[in-house]
């Protein structure tokens, strides 16, 4: 069942400002949605904190992402504690995708990649 429960396992790359936001409200409504305490979904929460978070030494839930941004000021107000983060301090993008993907990609190309392959 282990075994099983690992193949299944999501790992989520949060791109920018809104990639962020997002992923924080994501883990967020999960993280609030296991947490009921509803006897009948036991197995369900098991799976669900299984499939989504890593459980430290400490018994903390990481959720299984990885931040990744070219400004810190979004990662820093990030309600959830995430542990895979990628922010460099090169400026943002100015709500500008089209810069961002061409030119400040190019700066956390290498970092994304290494830290999926770890993830």
């Amino acid at each position: 069942m282990e075994t099983l429960l690992k193949k299944m396992s999501i790992v989520t790359l949060q791109f920018g400002q809104c990639g962020n936001q997002i992923g924080d409200s994501l883990y967020s409504t999960i993280t609030e949605d296991i947490q009921i305490k509803d006897t009948s979904k036991n197995i369900y929460n098991c799976l669900a904190v299984n499939k989504w978070f890593d459980i430290n030494k400490h018994g903390v839930w990481e959720p299984r992402s990885v931040i990744i941004d070219t400004e810190s000021k979004v990662v820093d107000s990030i309600r959830f504690k995430f542990k895979n983060i990628i922010a460099k301090s090169s400026g943002g993008s100015a709500n500008n995708w089209a810069y961002g993907y061409m030119e400040k990609s190019k700066i956390l190309k290498n970092e994304v990649s290494n830290m999926v392959q770890v993830k």
